[in-house]
This record gives structure tokens, sequence and C-alpha cells, in this order.
């Protein structure tokens, strides 16, 4: 499991003690919740310039789009400094998750270059700050001595499924109809996944 392989190498690597199920159980919502961003999120960013060329954009807006993706991640942790500080479980996660999907299913509604501005801007700013998320969630949840187990087993998982977005998105836009639209159809995941991290409640530290 993405657990024990976390464990492991987080014990051989950086030195940290082991992690064990029981531990991560209290966790599993949140897990769940960054498995379908690592799903949702690399079928957006895979597909949804190819998607945007598709519907006739031009070498201008594809630039704009990647600018303001750039830029919102780099000024995203000062928008959500005091969030990432609050002891609010999953919710945190599932804010931004749900940003997130909501900047991802912007091009399949429209591809008028304001509305894929918006897109870029809106999972620009939520993208790298679920990443942050997990970190303050393990910090608040587990004991100092399995945080770096704690974190590689979100990233673990993250990677995981993150491999299986672009062949699960190719497969889908390759049906034909719909073409990469019914692909990116898969970053709805993403809010799937907002959900999940909203019933994830705060977990209290135990040696």
């Amino acid at each position: 499991m993405a657990w024990a392989a976390a464990r492991d190498t987080s014990a051989q690597v950086q030195g940290s003690a082991s992690i064990h199920f029981s531990q991560v159980r209290p966790l599993l919502r949140s897990l769940l919740a960054y498995a379908a961003a690592g799903l949702g999120y690399v079928a957006y960013t895979t597909f949804s310039v190819s998607y945007l060329r598709g519907q006739g954009a031009g070498a201008g807006l594809i630039t704009l789009f990647w600018t303001l993706l750039g830029l919102a991640g780099v000024v995203a942790p000062l928008v959500w400094s005091r969030l990432l500080s609050r002891r609010w479980g999953g919710r945190s996660m599932g804010l931004l998750m749900a940003l997130m999907g909501i900047g991802a299913a912007l091009p399949a509604l429209s591809t008028t270059p304001w509305v894929a501005a918006l897109s870029a801007t809106l999972f620009g700013l939520a993208n790298l700050s679920v990443v942050a998320s997990t970190t303050t969630l393990v910090r608040q949840s587990l004991p100092p001595a399995v945080w770096g187990a704690g974190v590689a087993t979100y990233t673990v998982t993250f990677a995981l499924f993150q491999s299986l977005g672009p062949l699960l998105t190719g497969a889908l836009a390759d049906q034909g109809a719909g073409g990469l639209r019914l692909g990116l159809g898969l970053s709805a995941a993403l809010l799937l996944g907002a959900g999940v991290a909203f019933s994830q409640r705060p977990v209290e530290a135990r040696a």
C-alpha cells in the first residue's frame, strides 16, 4: 500500500520514525481527496492547452494562459497563508480543491479569452496550495516523529493517481465524441475530492 511505501522511504531517507496504519486511518478521507487532486489536476495541466488550440485559441491566448497560471502560483502563498494556518481538518484542502475544480471546468464551458484567463488564474491560485494544505494537516494531526513519513504518504498517494490521469484522460479523449472535452471531464474528480476533503475532521496528534 502507498502508506507502507511512504513509511519505508521516509524512514530511510529522512530518518523519520515509522508510521503505522492506525495513525493514517483517521486521515483516510483526506488521502482519498488528495488522490482525486492528483487525478484531476494532471488532466487539466496535460490537455487544457491542446483543447484550447482545438477550439481555435491562438498563440497569444495560450501564452497568456500559462503566464497567468504561473503568476497565480507565485502569489498563492500570500493569498492563502491565513487559511492554511487554521485547524480545520480537511476544510482548507476542500476549499482549495473546489477552486481548482471550478477553474478546470471553465474551459469546457467556454473558450473565450476571459474565461480561459479566469480558469488559469483560479487553478494557479489553488494548485500548489493544495500540496501545502496536506503538510499543514500532517503537522496538526500526527506527532512530530512521523511528520516526514506522513508527508511521504500523501506524496506517494498523489503520485500514483497523478500517473493515472493522462492515461485515463487520453483514453476518454480517444473515444471520439466530445474529443478532449470528454477527457478534461476527468478534472471533475477535483470537485468530488473537495467534497470528501470537507468531511475530513480535525485529528488530534497522538504520540
